[in-house]
């Protein structure tokens, strides 16, 4: 008769968040050493069949001497992306269990991998030898979807039970790797392998090699020395893989939600500009074979989505060329998509109505007028500019310049600059209400609306003018005083005082969601980024804390949301939201700067100068050094301590 063991308990608390994941597959894992809420992102792009899917669970369990053992992991380590417990079966037999989805740094074709590896480590105690079967159950997944099971010896079944026999003798120690995975006709890697047969026997032949680039990848996790926003940095990055997408085709998105958006996706993939940058350049290039003829490039791709009014989408599209030329040097990229760029920027000034300098968004006069920027609402209709669309304008125009001048083309750098000054001027004149002054609202930019009534917001999407540095120090030390009205203890609201009903209508959101007072981690990060360069490290501390506890802490699920309500700190729209990856942002472009100096990339570091810590950071063209602050405040020179594998 089977008996089962329930004694055990673990030594460190388990939460409900996907602690192992790649771009294919992903879970959670109880201390049972369940494998539960499986994710899986299927290789299409066609609307309806290209989101997350929910793929069940799997239980591990272990038959020891005719007793049943399934619980009672010691969990040493859930934080993404990989998943670490011990056990004790009894009759000597003792077990360490490490799970990952692969996840290699500077190899973006490993991220593709459709499979979870679990790798065990058993030990005989006894002075006997030790026979007991592992077995594995998949529950709840859809029958379509082509699940496999694998085992050291790249045995591969197909189904939804899995169990092997082990035997250790006396003292013996052994390594035995089990995994599961969802192989999707369209997956890049039936470019190499056409079967699961084949892709198993890889995937037992290099499990401990994609261990190694897993734990690479861990270790890259940027550490400031708080341990608490260490691991925070890890599950905030974590959509920028899950929701990375590939085909055999060669296709590759990161997903706004359910395709490529290149406004959402500009903050998702500070990650791949890093470790995955040929991922990157190849969604430049897709986005860019798609623009269209008048500069427009369209909303979403892969699937197609247009929208013929958003105005950010294309400022986007420029600034994602600008940074990853800024990041990598790559002047032969540079060449390649300048022309577009240019394009893109004549297609913005095509919408300066009035001649100002600014592009607008629609007339109120048209039903489609409020899709100017991410505020992408019915109740934004009427407004005219908006300062996240204008600031934005300037770092187009600024940038624009600079890589003209980088490639050669003096003539088009002496016209981005001209039209920099010209729109310079505008955004920052006072602000009157009208089309007579600016957006400048004595402490914060403002917005201005067709029908010349004053409504002041202070609106925090205003900080991505301090991101990419076209306001004056003065002007961003008083953006900083305003925005302190909109700080709660969930984060800092994207829009306050909230709107009322009064002045947007019966259809405008309640009061702390969404865009009217909803905190917002991929705008609460780019903020974060423009403190850190001020100086305000203790107030980005403050807000990094209180953001991740409720919206990771708090409901105990650790997967980054859309938003959190304003006034309630609750969990709000979409789960596992791509832009929350902005967090690396915050680290790489905010705590340091790695900018380039003397054809040689150098590390700014912007934390207080008395703060110990060391962390790896990953500079331009994949290098890796070892960073290390003494509290002295000499450290401008870091060791290099890896190079790209």
């Amino acid at each position: 008769m089977i008996k089962s063991d329930n004694k055990r308990k673990t030594l460190r608390t388990a939460h409900r968040g996907l602690v192992v994941g790649n771009a294919v597959i992903s879970s959670a894992i109880s201390e049972r050493l369940r494998f539960y809420g499986i994710q899986f992102n299927p290789s299409s792009f066609l609307a309806e069949e290209n989101e997350l899917k929910a793929a069940g669970d799997i239980n591990f369990s272990f038959v020891i001497d005719d007793v049943r053992f399934n619980e009672g992991w010691d969990i040493q380590s859930n934080t993404y992306p990989k998943f670490e417990a011990c056990a004790e079966f009894g009759a000597g037999l003792r077990a360490r269990v490490r799970a990952f989805a692969p996840v290699t740094p500077f190899d973006s074709h490993e991220l593709f991998l459709p499979a979870v590896i679990v790798r065990f480590v058993f030990g005989n105690c006894s002075n006997r030898n030790v026979d007991f079967s592992v077995a594995m159950h998949w529950t709840g997944a859809e029958s379509c979807l082509e699940r496999f099971f694998f085992s050291s010896d790249g045995r591969c079944v197909k189904g939804d039970s899995f169990s092997e026999h082990i035997r250790l003798d006396v003292g013996e120690k052994r390594t035995v790797d089990f995994g599961f995975g969802i192989y999707d006709f369209n997956n890049e890697w039936r470019n190499a392998f056409p079967d699961c047969d084949s892709l198993c026997l890889y995937l037992s032949e290099n499990a401990a090699e994609l261990e190694r680039g897993t734990d690479e990848y861990v270790s890259l996790i940027p550490d400031l020395g708080d341990e608490t926003l260490r691991d925070y940095t890890a599950w905030y990055s974590q959509p920028a893989v899950l929701l990375t997408k590939s085909a055999k085709d060669g296709n590759v998105i990161t997903m706004g939600y359910h395709e490529l958006n290149t406004r959402d996706s500009f903050w998702t993939t500070f990650l791949h500009l890093l470790i995955f940058p040929e991922l990157e350049r190849r969604m430049i290039e897709i986005t860019a074979a798609h623009q269209r003829t008048d500069g427009k490039i369209p909303t979403t791709l892969l699937p197609l989505i247009e929208r013929e009014y958003d105005l950010d989408i294309n400022e986007y599209f420029c600034l994602r060329i600008a940074r990853y030329y800024r990041y990598h040097r790559d002047t032969e990229f540079l060449r390649s998509y300048f022309a577009q760029y240019v394009k893109s920027v004549e297609f913005l000034l095509s919408r300066d109505y009035d001649g100002d300098g600014l592009p607008e968004q629609e007339p109120p006069t048209n039903s489609e007028c409020y899709w100017g920027d991410w505020k992408d609402v019915p109740y934004i209709g009427g407004r005219k500019l908006s300062p996240h669309v204008c600031l934005l304008w300037l770092a187009v125009l600024k940038d624009g310049a600079f890589l003209a001048q980088e490639i050669g083309e003096g003539d088009t750098a002496e016209h981005f600059t001209k039209l920099y000054e010209k729109a310079y001027a505008k955004v920052n004149a006072d602000f009157t209400g009208g089309s007579d002054g600016g957006l400048w609202c004595k402490d914060h930019y403002n917005e201005v609306w067709y029908d010349g009534v004053k409504r002041i917001h202070i609106l925090e999407d205003m900080c991505v003018g301090i991101f990419f540095d076209v306001v004056p120090e003065e002007r961003a030390e008083l953006m900083y005083q305003a925005l302190k009205k909109n700080e709660c203890k969930f984060g800092v609201r994207e829009t306050y005082p909230y709107r009322t009903e009064e002045e947007a209508g019966e259809r405008v959101d309640a009061a702390g969601t969404y865009h009217n007072g909803g905190v917002w981690p991929w705008l609460n990060f780019m903020d974060i980024a423009g403190r850190y360069r001020y100086g305000r490290a203790d107030e980005c501390k403050k807000i990094f804390h209180a953001l991740g506890y409720h919206d990771l802490t708090v409901p105990d699920d650790y997967r980054p949301n859309e938003y959190l309500n304003g006034q309630t700190g609750e969990n709000m729209g979409f789960e596992i939201q791509g832009w929350s990856a902005a967090v690396i942002a915050a680290v790489y472009f905010g705590a340091f700067d790695i900018v380039w100096k003397d054809g040689s990339p150098i590390v700014k570091c912007n934390l207080p100068k008395d703060k110990v810590f060391s962390t790896k950071l990953v500079l331009p063209r994949c290098k890796v050094i070892e960073y290390v602050s003494d509290g002295t405040g000499d450290n401008d020179s870091p060791v290099l301590s890896q190079s790209r594998r």
